[in-house]
């Protein structure tokens, strides 16, 4: 069912009418590092301790250190993946290390959308495509807000998204794949 205009509330109609006129940019200095892994059949995605990436999917599970897009493991069995997620998908037992940990995907979960000083969020200006920004203080603040174009995510599709336990690193991932952001110091 569709939203009618006149169900919005008025913020709801500034923030769309605003983000429409965004236009995409560069993350900011601190976050230009930038990686992606291509993917097929994703289910869904969470951190592991040491700021590795793991991607389950419909053929097995995989996991990427996401700076050097280095493949630390990959098991091409589909059903280590439905015996290793819990009741509610939200949690997966990574076999090898038998580490749980948090995972957001098509069948449920979310990310860690906010480190402290960065915010994550979607927003759907153009519905159902989706708008993913970043911004430091408020989502009003709109020189402050950072729309990122999604290069392997499509963004009439689902998507998830969130912080590394370290804060340092952040992906969006969908059933195309994952898209990293870091910190770059110099």
């Amino acid at each position: 069912m569709a939203i009618r205009e006149n169900e919005l509330t008025l913020w709801q109609k500034e923030i769309r009418e605003k983000s429409q006129t965004l236009n995409y940019r560069n993350p900011p200095a601190l976050w230009q590092g930038y990686s992606f892994v291509s993917a097929a059949g994703i289910l869904g995605g969470g951190w592991a301790s040491n700021n590795d990436f793991v991607l389950l999917s419909t053929a097995g599970y995989s996991i990427f250190n996401p700076i050097t897009k280095q493949l630390q493991k990959y098991f091409d069995e589909a059903e280590i993946v439905s015996e290793n997620l819990n009741a509610d998908n939200s949690e997966f037992i990574i076999p090898i290390t038998k580490k749980k940990i948090s995972i957001a995907g098509v069948m449920g979960g979310d990310g860690i959308h906010y480190n402290g000083e960065w915010n994550l969020e979607i927003i759907y200006p153009w519905y159902p495509d989706a708008l993913f920004v970043m911004y430091e203080t408020e989502l009003t603040d709109w020189d402050n807000v950072f729309p990122l174009e999604l290069k392997v995510c499509s963004s009439g599709n689902w998507i998830k998204y969130g912080f590394a336990p370290s804060k340092q690193l952040f992906a969006i991932w969908g059933e195309a794949g994952v898209e990293f952001y870091y910190q770059k110091f110099d």
